[in-house]
C-alpha cells in the first residue's frame, strides 16, 4: 500500500510540473502500470484458490482419489475448513438474511420487518430477531452462535444448519396450509353444486314418482298420458344425471333415478315399436312387441294393444288366404279357385270386406279371384254350349253305326279329368314341409333361440298351420322369452346347471348364449347380468 502511494505521488508530481511536458521514460511507464494494479487489486476481494493433480500422467477426465486425497492432507485443506467451522461460517448480509429467515419470527416481528423504516430501526428490529432466534431454535442453537456485524450476519456451521431446518418445517406448513385452503375451497365448491344438483334430483323424484308399485297405473306413461311427455322427462333427469355423474360423488339418490330413467327409456322404446309394428303384416313381429308392452305394464296404451291384438288375429287368418289367391290365379285352377273362395266365404269377409287388413291387399285379390272365376265359368259355359252343338250335328249327319264301332268309340273316348285332391294347408305346403318347420320350432325353443323362433312361426302364420301342441308350446316360449324375470330365471338355472359338468354342457351354454343375446336385444342385459 505504501508502494502505491508514492508511485501515486511520483506520478502526480510528474504530470502537475510547471515547467511543461517531461519524456515519458520505461520506468515511469513501469510505476504508472504497477500504481493502476495496486489500484484495482484495492478495490477486488482476495479469493484464494487451491489446485489440486487429479492424476500424475495429467489426463483429461481421469481422477486417481488417493492422489487428490495427499494433497488436500498435505496443503492443510481440512484443517483450515475445520478452523473456519470453528468461526463464524457463514458471513450473510442482512436484507438476505431478513428475507430468507424472516419465516421464523413471530407474526408482529414479522409485520415490523415488512414495515418501511430508518436504518437504525432495521438495525434494531434485526438485533430484536436475533435475540429471539435462540428460543425459536430451541437448545440446537447456543448463545453467541449468531452475531449483527456492520452489514452483515455472522453465525456458526450449526446456527445455519438448525435455521434452514426450521425454515423447511416452516414452509412445509404454509404449503399445508395452502393446500388445505384450496382443498376446502374445492369439496365446498363441489358440494355446493352436490346440493344443487340433490335438490333438482329430489324435486324431480317428487314431481315423478313413478313404478313405487307394480301394476299399470304406476307406469310413466299411465301419469303422463303421452310418449312425447315422457321423452321431454328423459331429456331433463339425463341432464341431472350427467351433472351428478360429473361430481363424482356416491348418491342412493342417483342410483335410484338411474333404475327409473332405464325403465322410462325402455317404456318409450317399447311405445315406438308398437307404432312401427301398426303397419307390420308380420305377425310374430307384432306379438313380439305386445308382449314386451305387456312385460312393462303398458295397458295405458290401451287402444293401440287392442288394435294390434285385432290386427294379429286377423292377419294370422288373411294371410294364408291371400297367398293361397295369387297362387290360384297364377295357375288359372277352376277348382282351386273355388276352395280358395270357399275359405274367404267361412271367415265371412265376402260379407265383411272392411275386415280385411289394407296392406296385404285382400279385398283386392278376392275380387280378381271373383272376376278370375265368373270368367272361367262363362268360358266353360260356352265350350259346353259348342260341344252340344257339335254332337246335334254329328247325330244329325251320322250314319247308323254297328255295336263294335260303339263300343271302340267308346273305348278311345278320353277320360274325364278327375278332381285334385285337397291340399293339407290353404296355401297347399306339404305334410314333409310342415313337419320340417315343427322339428325347427321344438330345437329353437329347447334352446331359447328367439330369432329363428321367430322366423318359424312367421311360416306357420303364413301358410296357415293347424296350431297343434308343438306350435303352441314354440308359441308360449317366444312369448316368455319377452319377459325379464323369465330371461333372469332361466339364465339363472343355466348358470348353476354349467357348474355341475354334466354331458349338456354345450347344450347349456349354447342356451345361456341365446338368453344373453335375448337380454341385450330387450336392452336389459346390464340388469340381468
Amino acid at each position: 500500500r505504501e508502494i502505491g502511494t508514492m508511485l501515486a505521488e511520483e506520478a502526480a508530481e510528474t504530470s502537475g510540473g510547471a515547467r511543461g511536458k517531461k519524456v515519458k521514460t520505461v520506468s515511469s511507464s513501469f510505476r504508472a502500470s504497477l500504481a493502476s494494479l495496486l489500484a484495482l487489486l484495492e478495490k477486488a476481494q482476495p479469493h484464494f484458490i487451491r489446485c489440486v493433480k487429479p492424476n500424475h500422467e495429467k489426463l483429461p477426465g481421469k481422477f486417481t482419489s488417493m492422489l487428490a486425497m495427499e494433497q488436500l492432507l498435505s496443503s492443510g485443506v481440512f484443517e483450515a475448513v475445520r478452523i473456519r467451522q470453528m468461526g463464524f461460517a457463514s458471513r450473510v448480509p442482512v436484507k438476505e438474511f431478513l428475507t430468507r429467515y424472516k419465516k421464523l419470527a413471530p407474526k408482529p416481528l414479522q409485520q415490523q420487518i415488512g414495515a418501511r423504516k430508518t436504518a437504525d430501526e432495521e438495525r434494531a428490529c434485526m438485533q430484536e430477531f436475533l435475540e429471539t432466534l435462540p428460543d425459536i431454535l430451541g437448545t440446537a442453537v447456543e448463545p453467541g452462535s449468531m452475531v449483527l456485524g456492520i452489514s452483515k450476519v455472522f453465525a456458526k456451521s450449526e446456527a445455519m444448519a438448525a435455521l434452514e431446518k426450521n425454515r423447511d418445517l416452516a414452509l412445509a406448513g404454509y404449503a399445508a396450509d395452502i393446500q388445505r385452503l384450496y382443498r376446502g375451497h374445492q369439496v365446498r365448491r363441489k358440494h355446493g353444486g352436490a346440493k344443487r344438483v340433490f335438490s333438482d334430483l329430489l324435486a324431480w323424484k317428487a314431481k315423478n314418482n313413478y313404478y313405487t308399485a307394480p301394476g299399470s297405473r304406476h307406469t310413466a306413461l299411465a301419469k303422463l298420458g303421452t310418449m312425447q311427455k315422457i321423452e321431454a322427462e328423459l331429456q331433463e333427469v339425463s341432464r341431472l344425471v350427467t351433472e351428478a355423474e360429473a361430481l363424482s360423488l356416491d348418491m342412493p339418490l342417483l342410483r335410484d333415478t338411474e333404475k327409473v330413467r332405464a325403465r322410462m327409456s325402455r317404456e318409450v322404446a317399447a311405445l315406438k315399436k308398437l307404432e312401427e309394428v301398426a303397419t307390420s303384416i308380420e305377425p310374430t313381429q307384432i306379438e313380439r312387441s305386445l308382449a314386451r308392452a305387456r312385460e312393462l305394464e303398458l295397458e295405458g296404451a290401451g287402444e293401440a294393444v287392442d288394435a294390434l291384438v285385432v290386427r294379429v288375429r286377423r292377419l294370422k287368418a288373411q294371410l294364408p288366404l291371400v297367398k293361397a289367391m295369387n297362387d290360384a290365379m297364377q295357375k288359372e285352377d277352376f277348382a282351386q279357385l273355388q276352395e280358395v273362395m270357399e275359405s274367404v266365404k267361412a271367415a265371412g269377409l265376402h260379407q265383411r270386406p272392411e275386415d280385411w287388413v289394407p296392406e296385404i291387399r285382400g279385398e283386392a285379390t278376392a275380387a280378381n279371384v271373383y272376376q278370375m272365376l265368373t270368367d272361367l265359368k262363362a268360358k266353360q259355359k260356352l265350350q259346353e254350349i259348342e260341344k252340344n252343338r257339335r254332337e246335334e250335328l254329328q247325330q244329325q249327319m251320322a250314319t247308323p253305326r254297328s255295336k263294335e264301332e260303339k263300343f271302340e268309340e267308346q273305348e278311345v273316348a278320353p277320360e274325364p279329368s278327375r278332381k285334385k285332391s285337397r291340399r293339407v294347408t290353404v296355401t297347399g305346403m306339404t305334410v314333409a314341409a310342415q313337419e320340417e318347420i315343427e322339428r325347427d320350432l321344438l330345437h329353437a325353443a329347447e334352446v331359447f333361440n328367439a330369432i329363428r323362433l321367430e322366423e318359424a312361426l312367421q311360416q306357420v302364420n303364413l301358410h296357415g298351420m293347424e296350431d297343434d301342441e308343438s306350435v303352441k308350446m314354440a308359441q308360449e316360449t317366444f312369448m316368455n322369452l319377452q319377459r325379464e324375470a323369465f330371461i333372469e330365471t332361466k339364465m339363472q338355472e343355466m348358470t348353476e346347471a354349467l357348474g355341475t359338468k354334466d354331458q349338456q354342457e354345450v347344450k347349456t351354454l349354447r342356451c345361456l348364449q341365446n338368453l344373453v343375446s335375448q337380454a341385450e336385444r330387450l336392452g336389459v342385459a346390464s340388469e340381468t347380468a
